[in-house]
């Protein structure tokens, strides 16, 4: 490597210098290190639960649509005479 000129002009000092970036970039290669590690993070989201007037509206309503399908296969085997 040659060594760089240097200039000093109107109190400005000006170094130009002339490098291989290739041995530069070939030297420094080894000693540079490159970790990644990804994690996965579950955020666990609190919901609220239902109370016993809500459990009781869906265990009627799953009743009911029980009991409509069961009448609706009644009245069909009926009127079919099976």
């Amino acid at each position: 490597m040659k060594p760089p000129d240097i200039e000093v002009r109107d109190n400005v000092l000006t170094a130009t210098a002339q490098a291989d970036s290739m041995a530069i970039y070939l030297t420094l290669k080894d000693r540079i290190e490159r970790h990644t590690s990804t994690r996965k993070e579950f955020q666990v989201v609190e919901v609220n639960r239902q109370n016993t007037w809500q459990r009781t509206w869906m265990r009627i309503g799953q009743v009911s649509a029980v009991s409509l399908i069961l009448f609706g296969v009644y009245k069909t085997r009926k009127l079919l005479k099976i």
